[in-house]
């Protein structure tokens, strides 16, 4: 049954001319104020409690005597569209809109939602381009909504929801770079003052997508929950058996450890480009790289000609490791005791850490400037002498 919408009727005596529903702009309020002022705490009340129904019955009394009150066409509009009354959800949240209102991107988005489940396309598409021009932060969300979700496949909802890119992964870097700064031009409220500086950034990290470098960054020896381990090995080696790359960069500067019977996959698919003609591996450290980590690096300088960039590692090759956890009987304070000793070097390695070949330490003037120095140092030499170092 189709739902019963505001009647409207035109006010033609401003400058502008506005279609409304049943009373002009700036209508005085009718009958007590006291009146509308109960009925406005009680649809707060409503509002807040969730209680929809309650919200609607009370919006349509308090647009009737009152219309230019936006917070009350946008919880009418709100609620509307949880009871799927999208006609009333439409007509409200539209209202809102013309007059304006603190959240004008959610009021886009939601007319474009019920547009869509009424089947409405090309106005669903039109509102959605006003939430992206209104400021909406999170557009790469948009399919996760039911009502939007069938345009997956349309090509002009994943250009406005930034679905897909490149398959190459110099081209992708490039789009990335592209989307940021749109992005960035988009919603930063002070991009016309830092552009200049920042396109310029841009432009500068897009020219070094062409050093063909992949950079691998693992931050824990742990399964995810929507990807193991042994599957990103096979991803990471779908990738590097690209016949253009040829440096791979590992950033293990925040790998504090897990599960080193997880690591096999991971450095046979490391071990296999390491060994083709031409390419390089890059392993960057520092003072949090152990446990499980150690065991990873420590297997990389065994197993490849890996070149060790940044701190030191955190821990010998040869170490005593693993948490056995303990609880004291009487404080019940939890502490763990390293149970088992890990022997991924020489038995006579006495060294307490492994070095890098190319040290660069955190300094602080870095890190207020964004700065990358160890990841900057490597691009360097990719991009510089791009010699084989033997070792």
């Amino acid at each position: 049954m189709r739902d019963r919408v505001l009647p409207r009727i035109r006010c033609s005596h401003m400058r502008r001319v506005f279609v409304l529903p049943l009373v002009c702009l700036f209508t005085a309020a009718a009958g007590p104020p006291t009146d509308y002022f109960a009925k406005r705490e009680a649809l707060d009340a409503a509002a807040e409690a969730g209680e929809h129904a309650r919200v609607v019955e009370l919006g349509m009394e308090l647009v009737e005597s009152y219309a230019d009150d936006p917070s009350v066409w946008y919880a009418l509009g709100r609620s509307a569209f949880a009871l799927e009354r999208h006609e009333l959800a439409i007509d409200a949240s539209r209202r809102a809109w013309e007059i304006g209102h603190r959240w004008m991107p959610a009021i886009a988005l939601r007319i474009a939602r019920s547009a869509a489940a009424l089947e409405r396309n090309d106005e669903a598409f039109s509102w959605l381009e006003r939430a992206l021009e209104a400021g909406l932060e999170d557009r790469q969300s948009l399919p996760q909504y039911d009502e939007l979700a069938k345009y997956r496949d349309d090509p002009r909802f994943r250009e406005l929801a930034a679905l897909g890119g490149p398959e190459t992964r110099a081209e992708g870097i490039v789009a990335d770079v592209d989307f940021l700064v749109a992005e960035a031009r988009r919603l930063h409220p002070e991009y016309p003052r830092r552009a200049a500086d920042f396109e310029a950034a841009a432009e500068a990290l897009k020219r070094r997508a062409s050093e063909l470098s992949d950079h691998f960054q693992l931050n824990q020896v742990r399964d995810a929950e929507d990807e193991s381990i042994s599957e990103l090995a096979t991803r990471l080696g779908r990738a590097l058996r690209g016949p253009k790359i040829e440096n791979l960069i590992i950033d293990l500067r925040h790998d504090n450890g897990g599960n080193n019977g997880l690591l096999r996959p991971l450095v046979r698919e490391i071990v296999a480009f390491d060994t083709r003609p031409d390419t390089r591996v890059w392993v960057i450290t520092g003072r949090n790289t152990f446990s499980a980590a150690q065991n990873f690096v420590s297997r990389l300088e065994r197993w490849t000609d890996a070149v060790f960039v940044g701190e030191p590692s955190s821990s010998s090759s040869n170490f005593v490791g693993e948490e056995t956890e303990i609880v004291l009987p009487w404080s019940r304070i939890r502490g763990s005791i390293s149970s088992r000793y890990w022997q991924d070097s020489d038995p006579d390695d006495q060294r307490p850490w492994i070095a890098p070949w190319m040290p660069v330490p955190p300094r602080a003037a870095d890190y207020f400037a964004g700065r990358d120095a160890a990841l900057e140092a490597i691009l360097g030499e990719i991009g510089g002498k791009g010699r084989k170092v033997e070792r």
